[in-house]
């Protein structure tokens, strides 16, 4: 899980307008920023995942097929 417990801080300390804006901008970011790297990470796992199961089932097949010759 994101930290972004600088961003909030720099929330709550902003005066302006424009800092509350950019504090506020920033801090949806740094959540947006690790959504994105989770799903990327997330699908990584899902093919390695994918690639273990299609190599497992190559195994397999191949001592069934040994077995029969």
């Amino acid at each position: 899980m994101a930290n972004i417990e600088k961003e909030l801080r720099a929330i709550m300390e902003a005066e302006y307008g424009e800092e509350v804006r950019s504090s506020i901008h920033d801090a949806i970011r740094a959540g947006n920023d690790e959504i994105v790297e989770y799903g990327l990470r997330e699908e990584e796992r899902s093919q390695a995942e994918r690639e273990r199961i299609a190599a497992e089932n190559t195994r397999t097949a191949a001592e069934k097929y040994g077995e029969e010759a």
